[in-house]
């Protein structure tokens, strides 16, 4: 609406500009009529997107300067229907012209006060279970996102960036080796929820989470659990991806003014920018911390007194790396200069202008800076949960989606790759029966965290308590080879091009990348990960390779995104390994996202999310 209003003001305007015979008006008729193409190029993929779930708009300067040229070109030979059209007698193009722009003004206004005022969600589906959860404990999750380990005091780093994190995870249980699902937000987070791989619950770039796999919101509303979730991540983690399903509250960011004066085609290409260079190097609509401490505490004010669900995802860590006073200087100051530079190595991996080691550093420190901040802010709202009533029965979670990535293979960022520094996160558990002072040195996934949050809300009870990381603090467990690995996927965000997966042990990890090639390092040696012995260690690599095809082979069906595997190129043999029906015992133990089997099955609300095998087979890259 905002985007057509826009459009439309746009072209009246430019109409106008042509009756006038002054150069500049003519100029600025035609950087209106280049600004409406755009707008109808962004229509016309919007409309394409809703119809093709794989469409994507390959986005370069080329088709930039097409797509401008093309509308110049068309105004040029359209002009003389648009001069005519403004000269009709007794017509004020100028009069016309204020009151159109007093109606898409107020337009304009409307829609960002109905999208601020309105619920975040409609009613959820999901039914009250028949035995409430009295009694049952609380869980508080939380995600940092885009945070690594290895930059966390708490974890050993030099600078003291989490004293908070520190203190609190005196209380509990730290996982010195957790591992993601991926390297991105989308697809880690809709692995926490799930419990699955991205190959079965199917999040992509474009894509949401499949609809017919159960939530960590779905489970507990299910069971009498009041559920809240608060997020400020700019756009993945927004409720129509899929994260929000199970939330009777789920607060994100597009509830703001600034979001979605951002997500309009004037607010994208004009006010964005102009924050950017005036104001401070930022996004235009961040939620930062203390914005979402405020809202959770807000939150409180109004719950029941059912045991509650609180998710809370916080952003503040994530680039352009913009930590507020006093912070802003804790580690160092960063240029603007260095900001500017290194976002279009970070967002588009456009190496045209490497950063130098002075400047590589300097973005480290504002990052370091923004885990201080954050730090800060996590404390303040731990010191709020202690204080409620409802403490002593409270279970805290904290983990990451993802790490970072400052150059050490190549990349910055994340999503770019598999490699340690950007799927080793931080986990923490404490509260209600968890033991304090424990420090776990096994490799653990964080997918996990759905069937621990399940097995200590629900009791021991299988599937959960068979894969539940609850077991990593019981006295006398001893894990199995399966116990202790981790797997990781990410799908290219180009189409056609493969994606990564990795398998992590205790001691190794190894990856296929898209370029065919084989990944093997001993992390846990060289945690920098800077030697690869695929071709030193051929044996090593092709024994974690057959391991990576089993577990894969054996996870729950049906695989919603097959593009995750197709790093693994020839896939003929997974269709045939245990666990390929989805049922039976494996080899390799429990099939992964074996928990999710305990649910009853839900419809699907999209479709082609179901591939069979031989589908999958077809779909598959075949050398």
């Amino acid at each position: 609406m905002v985007n057509g209003t826009v459009g439309l003001v746009a072209g009246l305007l430019a109409g106008w500009l042509r009756g006038n015979r002054h150069p500049i008006a003519k100029v600025v008729a035609s950087a209106l009529g280049a600004g409406g193409a755009l707008l109808a190029c962004k229509l016309a993929v919007t409309v394409l997107r809703s119809r093709a779930s794989d469409f994507r708009l390959p986005v370069s300067w080329f088709w930039l300067t097409l797509v401008l040229g093309s509308a110049l070109l068309a105004y040029y030979f359209m002009r003389p229907c648009a001069h005519r059209s403004f000269r009709v007698k007794g017509f004020s193009p100028l009069k016309m012209l204020a009151v159109t722009l007093l109606v898409s003004f107020v337009v304009l206004l409307s829609g960002l006060a109905f999208s601020t005022v309105k619920g975040s969600l409609p009613p959820v589906s999901v039914e009250a279970g028949s035995r409430p959860a009295v009694g049952g404990p609380n869980v508080v999750l939380i995600t940092l996102d885009t945070v690594r380990p290895d930059h966390l005091s708490l974890y050993g780093y030099s600078r003291p960036t989490s004293p908070n994190l520190d203190r609190w995870a005196r209380q509990g249980v730290v996982f010195e080796n957790a591992v993601s699902a991926s390297s991105w937000t989308l697809a880690s987070h809709a692995s926490i929820f799930t419990g699955l791989l991205p190959h079965q619950h199917g999040a992509d770039w474009a894509r949401p989470l499949d609809t017919s796999r159960w939530t960590l919101a779905q489970a507990l509303r299910s069971r009498g659990y009041e559920t809240a979730g608060f997020t400020s991540n700019l756009e993945y983690g927004e409720a129509g991806w899929g994260l929000g399903r199970g939330f009777e509250v789920y607060d994100d960011a597009k509830n703001s003014v600034p979001h979605n004066l951002a997500a309009t085609l004037a607010g994208g290409l004009l006010i964005q920018p102009l924050y950017g260079s005036l104001a401070r190097h930022d996004f235009l609509e961040r939620r930062d911390a203390s914005d979402m401490n405020r809202d959770v505490i807000q939150w409180f004010k109004h719950r029941s007194g059912e045991p509650f669900f609180l998710f809370v995802n916080y952003f503040d860590a994530h680039s352009p790396y913009f930590a507020p006073p006093p912070f802003d200087r804790r580690f160092g100051q960063t240029s603007k200069a260095v900001l500017d530079k290194a976002w279009p190595i970070m967002d588009q991996a456009d190496f045209s202008r490497p950063l130098s080691d002075q400047e590589r550093q300097s973005l480290v420190d504002a990052y370091d800076n923004c885990l201080a901040s954050l730090d800060d802010q996590v404390g303040k709202l731990l010191a709020f949960l202690a204080s409620r009533p409802e403490w002593s029965n409270t279970i805290v979670i904290i983990t990451s989606d993802h790490g970072e990535a400052f150059g050490e293979h190549g990349a910055y960022n994340h999503g770019w790759n598999l490699n340690r520094e950007t799927i080793h996160v931080p986990l923490i558990i404490f509260g209600s029966g968890v033991p304090s002072g424990m420090r776990l040195a096994d490799t653990v996934s964080v997918r996990k965290l759905f069937p621990t949050v399940l097995d200590l809300t629900l009791g021991e009870k299988p599937p959960f308590s068979r894969v539940s990381l609850r077991r990593f603090w019981t006295p006398g467990f001893r894990p199995q080879p399966f116990d202790e690995i981790a797997i990781s996927e990410l799908v290219s965000r180009k189409a056609g091009v493969p994606g990564y997966i990795s398998l992590t042990t205790p001691e190794w990890q190894y990856i296929e990348n898209p370029q065919g090639r084989q990944e093997l390092y001993q992390w846990a040696s060289s945690p920098e990960e800077r030697v690869n012995l695929a071709e030193s260690n051929p044996q090593q690599a092709h024994e974690l390779e057959s391991s990576l095809r089993q577990y894969i082979a054996s996870s729950l069906r049906p695989w919603v995104e097959p593009r995750y595997l197709s790093a693994l190129g020839p896939a003929r043999g997974l269709l045939q390994g245990p666990g390929a029906g989805g049922e039976g015992k494996s080899s390799v133990g429990p099939p992964i996202g074996t928990s999710q089997a305990y649910f009853p099955p839900q419809p699907s609300a999209r479709g082609r999310q179901r591939v069979e095998d031989e589908e999958l087979i077809e779909s598959l890259p075949y050398q």
